[in-house]
């Protein structure tokens, strides 16, 4: 409410300035004008003066951070338990994580320290750091009823770059009612300057062990001007909106670094009902979150809208660590352990992160990076995803009328159906080449004879248009297409990374072909639609690629398959067209009478004019006297 009022007033604040500016321009040129001019100008210059400094107001918003993001940075990461010969004996974490509900019913976190083995001034030193861009900065601390014991005052000094001051926390915390639960305002500061880098620090001084003080935080509130986010898409009249569901097991979607002694990516399977699905997992252990060795799920999209899933908070294994989400080059960091502690505990994925202002005219780097390092004393963290959902601008056709639609199968022995390449080579001399597509046999449940046709990775050409792939030509107009797949017995590998493309208009799609099988509806023994598209233009022939773009080297047990059983696809066939009528004759049997007599008039005519100038020829001749 308060930021609608205030937009209000900034819109409200130009009009009302500039009916006064008018006034001044008005009486600026009427003294002028009036031989006033030294009035004039004094009027002119207050006109001009408020003119410079009418610009409205940035709008205001509250930025809360809390103890759980990943903005905030902890330190020491590690402190020393006792000496062995000089050294550190054991070391271990001296921030504790507190729980607790507020009155709210939300889950709330702190984190808290202590004076013990405290070192102010070294690297051992017990502070909180955090970077930010505010008009204003307020701190808080645990709740008066989650506090044990008072910290002391003066154990707490909080510097704003070099702006340094001594809080007295135990004061603020007597003023707080024993039983309540709501977080305490401890520090603020206001009239910072807009724009500008900030980085706040919470040290504590104490030393003391007997008795041991503490140190709690809750959560930073800064204040920052709203961005402008003008909407990038405006949807045009042939144009609609779908979403497009990107799953973990998706041939678009990859998982870096690409691993060299061990791969640090899980895919894991669970099950609630009949319902069967996936996420793909990590944890800190040995991550060197550094350049190209972070941990990171990458993929490209087209798109106005992007929505990105964590696996459910059932299924995780080791509490959520630091993570960011990118798009293309902007980075926004992602308080996945709050997020989690809110989320019900069941088997539904949970929203993360999403954008709705995106440039669906190019294409979209998304990127999830993990950026929890290895812990020092084995606490383990862990990053998962399960899926993205995107929103997408689909072209909507003209339809036509009296369109008759009719089914029609190609089966995978169509001789309309190329399978490339023919031939395929072991060797660069290529002395044994072999026909890489197999033609498989089986027997349905009725006793029906039925083939597919297989391929897989091994060998396959990624480059140079060698790739395993299926051509087909549509021999008429179509409007929806769906592919299938191989009976799930039938299968013999796991699923290679498949597309399919469709031209004209459409491009090349991910084909998510685990993802199909993992949720069959039909037997083991019915062929699997994997792939399906509708709404094609109507009026233009199309043809389709069936792609294996997986490859397997030599040597390399990971074999993964293509298999192709039939096609369906559906004929727009328009309507016939109407039998052209007669072609009336432009002229009536009257007009052609009347044109022929007009014609034999002007014949008759000219002949009696033609023999006039003769006659008159003829008597000039002879009047013409003899010749002596």
């Amino acid at each position: 409410m308060a930021q609608l009022v205030s937009r209000n007033a900034r819109e409200l604040h130009p009009l009302v300035l500039n009916l006064f500016l008018s006034i001044f321009c008005f009486l600026s040129c009427w003294l002028q004008t009036s031989r006033r001019s030294g009035v004039g100008l004094v009027i002119a210059g207050l006109w001009i003066v408020p003119g410079i400094s009418a610009s409205p107001s940035p709008l205001l918003s509250n930025v809360t951070i809390y103890a759980t993001n990943p903005r905030i940075s902890y330190h020491p990461e590690s402190a020393c338990k006792g000496t062995i010969f000089g050294g550190c004996g054991v070391r271990y974490d001296p921030w504790d994580v507190e729980t607790y509900k507020s009155p709210y019913g939300v889950m709330e976190t702190y984190y808290r320290t202590s004076s013990w083995q405290n070192h102010p001034g070294s690297t051992e030193a017990r502070q909180l750091v955090f970077a930010f861009k505010g008009h204003a900065l307020f701190v808080y601390g645990a709740p008066r009823k989650q506090i044990e014991q008072f910290p002391s005052a003066g154990s707490h000094e909080i510097c704003l770059d070099d702006d340094c001051h001594i809080v007295d926390v135990a004061v603020i915390y007597a003023l707080e009612p024993p039983s309540s639960n709501e977080p305490v305002l401890i520090w603020m500061k206001v009239g910072l300057r807009f724009g500008h880098d900030y980085q706040v620090q919470i040290r504590l001084l104490e030393i003391s062990e007997r008795p041991v003080f503490g140190m709690t935080f809750h959560h930073f509130v800064y204040t920052d001007v709203i961005e402008d986010r003008i909407p990038i898409y405006r949807q045009g009249e042939n144009q609609t909106l779908i979403n497009v569901t990107y799953h973990d097991t998706n041939p678009r979607i990859s998982y870096l670094p690409t691993p060299e002694s061990y791969d640090p990516w899980d895919k894991e399977y669970y099950s609630f009902g009949t319902y069967h699905q996936t996420f793909h997992r990590t944890s800190n252990w040995g991550n060197h979150p550094e350049g190209n060795l972070i941990r990171r799920v990458e993929w490209t999209l087209e798109g106005t809208a992007v929505y990105i899933f964590g696996a459910p908070r059932i299924q995780l294994k080791h509490p959520p660590g630091h993570t960011d989400i990118c798009i293309d080059t902007k980075c926004h960091a992602i308080d996945a352990a709050r997020i989690y502690l809110n989320s019900p505990f069941n088997h539904d994925p949970v929203l993360l992160w999403y954008d709705t202002n995106v440039n669906p005219a190019k294409t979209t780097t998304v990127q999830i990076r993990f950026l929890q390092k290895q812990s020092l004393f084995g606490r383990l963290f862990g990053m998962a995803f399960s899926r993205a959902v995107f929103t997408r601008v689909k072209q909507i056709y003209p339809s036509i009328d009296g369109v008759r639609y009719v089914s029609h199968t190609v089966d995978d022995g169509d001789q309309g159906v190329h399978y490339l390449p023919y031939t395929t080579c072991r060797e660069l001399q290529c002395r044994t080449p072999f026909n890489p597509w197999d033609v498989e046999t089986y027997s349905t449940s009725s006793g029906r004879k039925e083939t597919f046709h297989r391929t897989s990775t091994w060998l396959n050409a990624l480059q140079g248009g060698n790739n395993r792939r299926i051509n087909y030509r549509f021999p008429c107009f179509v409007s929806k297409i769906s592919v299938f797949g191989a009976p799930p017995a039938q299968l013999r590998h796991p699923h290679g990374k498949q597309e399919i493309c469709i031209w004209p208009s459409v491009g090349c799609t991910p084909v998510d072909a685990e993802q199909a099988y993992l949720n069959i509806p039909t037997s083991h023994e019915t062929p699997v639609l994997i792939w399906s598209i509708d709404g094609l233009d109507e009026s233009r022939l199309h043809s389709i690629e069936f792609r294996l773009i997986d490859r397997t080297e030599e040597g390399d047990g990971a074999i993964r398959g293509l298999t192709f059983s039939h096609m369906d696809y559906v004929e727009a066939r328009p309507p016939p067209r109407p039998p052209s009528p007669p072609v009336p004759f432009p002229f009536s049997i009257w007009t052609l009478l009347a044109l022929l007599y007009a014609l034999i008039c002007v014949i008759l005519i000219g002949i009696r004019w033609i023999n006039y100038l003769s006659r008159d020829n003829h008597r000039d001749e002879e009047r013409r006297p003899l010749l002596r």
